[in-house]
């Protein structure tokens, strides 16, 4: 074999092999878009006060879960944050706090905005 055939057909295994690539790394991007937009229009429907278990029933399993302490006006508390994908490519997060002694929601951020429980 020559080496301009040779050249060739590894110009060609590269275009090959970074086409798949950019397709993948679309795909994946594509679909974790999806997962945002479906995880941002499921957190709606998420109540202050509502159990884990609910939660989890309207959101599925969330990516992440995290202790951590929260501030609620003057007060800070502890907390368990269950962290799902937001829209790719944005701020926007979604995240549910519960009160670990408890297991109820007590913050609930689905954009740039949040909603939490008074006491």
């Amino acid at each position: 074999m020559s080496i301009p055939a040779l050249v060739n057909r590894i110009v060609l295994i590269l275009f090959i092999f970074g086409m798949a690539l950019f397709f993948l790394i679309f795909y994946g991007l594509y679909r974790e878009g999806l997962v945002g937009e479906k995880n941002l229009a499921n957190c709606q429907e998420v109540e202050i006060g509502m159990s884990a278990e609910k939660v989890i029933d309207i959101m599925g399993d969330p990516e992440k879960i995290h202790e951590m302490k929260i501030y609620s006006g003057s007060k800070r508390r502890k907390a368990l944050r269950y962290q799902y994908i937001g829209i790719a490519g944005a701020s926007i997060r979604v995240d549910i706090h519960f009160d670990p002694k408890t297991n109820q929601v007590i913050r609930i951020d689905c954009d740039d905005s949040y909603f939490e429980s008074q006491n």
